[in-house]
């Protein structure tokens, strides 16, 4: 309930999976207008919360596939709290799908009150039975962010787009879009810093490409552009904490 009254004070909407429990909790904290549901049709468990039953908002899905693909492509931030397979299922494949590139950065958040263990477990698991037998990289936790109130979780989400904006790739170019243009030392020290990932060349302050003036594209924002490995996405994510700094 919190949580969501927050994201919307901070002029985001939020979507649940439409059910009961947190998920009624924040459709009702965000308010009909501003929440959406995203249901799953099951045989027994899942039927709609009453805060968003009957909504233009609630949309039902026959497959678990496509409710997830809608999750990721039309939210810009995830958070997870406590839960079953369903919770663990989305969870992972945020971090499955930010890790090998296949959708656009953005903070994941492990939400739990203090005296709660439920994300210490699982973040024990993953460093002693993934981290350390290799099965992922330790840059790799940076995707993560483990808080314990609702408003460390919404500092996180609003604090990831202070200076980072949303980011395109044109070809082999990957272009971060900011909110205000980088000092010219802070970009010679990332350059320093992260030229690990960087195939070619440096990172750049750039205007925008001509294919972002094409579609319009936020040509008002200043850019910092670099040819990206594709491949260090856990220090890419790094690349935009170091920007939110600025």
């Amino acid at each position: 309930l919190e949580l969501a009254k927050g994201l919307v004070q901070n002029n985001y909407q939020v979507i649940t999976g439409a059910g009961n429990g947190i998920m009624e909790a924040a459709n009702r904290g965000a308010g009909r207008e501003k929440s959406f549901g995203l249901n799953i049709k099951l045989p027994f468990e899942q039927s709609a919360n009453s805060y968003i039953e009957n909504d233009p908002h609630l949309i039902e899905f026959k497959y678990f596939f496509t409710r997830k693909l809608m999750f990721i492509k039309e939210s810009s931030a995830t958070v997870l709290l406590p839960g079953g397979f369903g919770t663990l299922d989305e969870g992972f494949e945020n971090l499955t799908l930010f890790q090998t590139g296949k959708c656009m950065p953005r903070p994941i958040v492990l939400l739990d009150h203090e005296g709660d263990n439920y994300w210490d477990h699982w973040m024990n698991f993953i460093r002693s039975a993934v981290i350390e037998k290799g099965y992922a990289i330790e840059n790799d936790l940076s995707f993560i962010y483990r808080a314990r109130s609702s408003q460390e979780a919404i500092d996180r989400i609003t604090n990831y787009y202070k200076v980072f904006h949303s980011l395109r790739y044109i070809g082999d170019l990957t272009v971060l879009r900011l909110t205000k243009p980088l000092p010219l030392d802070l970009i010679k020290t990332l350059n320093t810093e992260f030229q690990d990932i960087v195939v070619k060349g440096s990172l750049q302050s750039t205007p925008p490409h001509k294919q972002e003036l094409q579609n319009n594209e936020y040509p008002e924002l200043p850019r910092l552009s670099l040819y990206f490995n594709k491949s260090a996405y856990g220090r890419l994510n790094q690349l935009i904490e170091a920007i939110n700094q600025a």
